[in-house]
Formats: C-alpha cells, structure tokens, sequence
C-alpha cells in the first residue's frame, strides 16, 4: 500500500474511534504526498466539519470538486456544508449537480447490465 494511503486509512480507523483531529492530522499527511488525493480531502472535509469548522470542510470539499468534478459525494458533501453554513442556494444548486450526477450514475448502470431475461413466466404470477 502507498504511503498515502497507509495514512489515509488510518486517518479512517481513527475518525472511527472518534479521535477526530488525529483522523484530520492523518488525511493531511496524505494531502501533502498527493494533494490531489480525492479520497482523503473528502475525509478531511468530514473532519472539519465534525469539530466545527465549516469553512475548511467547504474549502477541502471544493477542492475535491475541481479535481473530480463527477464525484458524487463531493457534491452531496458540498451541498450539506453551504445548508449548515445557511448558503441555501448554493446548497440547492449543487444538490442539483449531485442529482443530475446520480442519475447518469443510475444511467450508466443500467446501460452496463446485462438484459433480464423475460422469456418465462414470473413465478409470482398466479393468476
């Protein structure tokens, strides 16, 4: 495992034992060997947030943004944030990116199925 992702992961494990500025001191150190690690800024967004600071859960959220700008959660994370920081509008207008996001997500998944097989009879059909 990459190093970043070594600090990454422990970053997870120590949010989840809820020693949240040791989780947040780990995804930076992973931002400083990639800054473009999308999985840790969106980590050290959630971070901020828990400990009360929006505007670096906003300012690590957009950055994740600009570098994946298909990544759903960041704009769902991006839209809780300006709602708490009663930004509705912008809240509203990235919930509406998310959703158009989700939907070709949705799309794609559909497309990539294979097609059911509507050849025999549905068993749950009694009558």
């Amino acid at each position: 495992m990459e190093e970043k992702e070594a600090h990454y992961h422990r970053g997870v494990t120590l949010y989840g034992q809820e020693d949240i500025n040791g989780a947040l001191a780990e995804y930076e150190r992973a931002l400083e060997m990639d800054p473009h690690y999308v999985d840790a800024l969106l980590g050290a967004a959630v971070a901020c947030d828990r400990t009360g600071r929006l505007d670096h859960a906003v300012a690590f959220t957009l950055r994740a943004v600009r570098i994946d700008p298909e990544n759903l959660l960041a704009h769902t994370s991006l839209s809780l944030f300006f709602q708490k920081l009663g930004m509705t509008r912008s809240a509203e207008e990235t919930q509406s990116v998310a959703r158009i996001l989700a939907w070709k997500e949705e799309a794609r998944v559909k497309r990539e199925s294979p097609p059911q097989d509507t050849s025999g009879e549905s068993p749950f059909n009694i009558l």
